[in-house]
């Protein structure tokens, strides 16, 4: 863990942010089952699959109520 960012389980779902022009990264998150999300316009990802993917500095944290 470094410091000052959150703890994610590996299994912990995030929400990623990816440009329409980016194919060839939605390709590479669909590989890893990633899930597409409409309505917010993002993608739904493992913790463990963004780290792998190195994506950690797209995750959208969501703003509290």
């Amino acid at each position: 863990m470094i410091a000052g960012q959150p703890f994610y389980a590996p299994n912990h779902p995030l929400a990623i942010r990816v440009d329409y022009g980016e194919t060839a990264l939605r390709e590479r998150i669909k590989a890893a089952v990633g899930i597409w999300r409409p309505r917010q316009k993002l993608w739904e990802l493992r913790y463990a699959d963004v780290v792998a993917l190195g994506l950690e500095s797209r995750v959208v944290v969501p703003e509290p109520p």
